[in-house]
């Protein structure tokens, strides 16, 4: 099977299923967007610590291999959930980067995305909320505590975060000026959270084994 026509198609797929676009948006319909993908990949995509990845030649195919597994819900690593997030923000048009940093708690490297609503960034923590709700069982419309969090919420948890390369181009040195200090109202976003329905869906692709050897992209 060839790997970029199943990447663009499942990102169609999951465009449609979301009812996603690149329109100009207002800021309500824009933070929408942003949770509704962020719901999406909490409910749809798994980590999985005894997953290796598999040989790849090159960064650029390391990264599409990743997001390959994300889009067919097959369990990655704890990079995968922060891939897919950037993914589907770049395809509805909403600018974002994705970020590292270190624990101050455990001391451990960690992945954050940095989303633009609006005219300032936000922190979204994708694999940590999975893994907080995966420990606590909490009901599927009560999560949300690592959505668009503010610079002063999130530098309690996390030592200065560095902004990791794109694949195509060079990472700026400098963060983003226009990082909100405050989180954004948890009522808001829980209150868009708890309107959506369920976004678990299936892909049409089973598995990653379907595919050929790595090949380069």
């Amino acid at each position: 099977m060839d790997k970029k026509k199943i990447i663009k198609e499942e990102t169609e797929n999951i465009m449609n299923f979301l009812g996603l676009s690149k329109k100009a948006l207002t800021y309500g319909e824009e933070l929408e967007n942003v949770i509704k993908i962020y719901k999406y990949v909490i409910q749809n995509i798994n980590s999985d610590l005894n997953y290796r990845e598999p040989k790849a030649n090159s960064k650029q195919e390391r990264y599409m291999d990743s997001l390959l597994i994300a889009l067919i819900n097959n369990p990655g690593v704890y990079t995968t959930n922060s891939i897919l997030f950037k993914h589907l923000l770049d395809m509805s048009g909403t600018e974002n980067l994705i970020v590292k940093s270190k624990s101050k708690v455990s001391g451990a490297n960690a992945i954050a995305n940095l989303v633009k609503i609006g005219s300032e960034y936000y922190y979204f923590l994708p694999t940590l909320e999975k893994e907080m709700l995966n420990e606590v069982s909490m009901p599927d419309n009560l999560f949300m505590r690592c959505a668009a969090l503010g610079k002063k919420d999130y530098d309690r948890l996390y030592f200065s975060s560095e902004i990791l390369e794109d694949i195509d181009k060079p990472a700026s040195k400098e963060l983003p000026k226009n990082i909100s200090e405050e989180s954004l109202l948890k009522t808001i976003v829980n209150g868009i959270n708890f309107r959506l329905p369920s976004l678990k869906r299936k892909s049409s692709i089973k598995s990653i084994d379907e595919f050929d050897e790595p090949e380069l992209i």
